[in-house]
């Protein structure tokens, strides 16, 4: 558990989607962490709610999960937060 809770405080993240209405993060959150990632979250980027499938120490340790993501969406990025 010590390791989700440092994983929050990880600058980089892979984002699956980005979401105008909070009601389709929360319904995707719950379907990526149901059946992909536990590590996956809800994060504020600006007026859009982005659903992480989950943040990294390094901008290489993100890009080398990247294609592991976009096997669950073709248009995972990675941002730094």
């Amino acid at each position: 558990m010590a390791d989700a809770e440092a994983m929050k405080n990880y600058p980089y993240h892979i984002v699956l989607g980005a979401f105008e209405v909070d009601r389709n993060a929360v319904n995707y959150l719950a379907l990526v962490k149901e059946k992909y990632s536990q590590h996956a979250r809800k994060l504020k980027m600006g007026r859009l709610d982005a659903v992480t499938y989950k943040s990294y120490k390094t901008l290489t340790d993100a890009y080398n999960e990247l294609p592991k993501a976009k096997q669950i969406s073709e248009n995972a990025w990675v941002v730094r937060r």
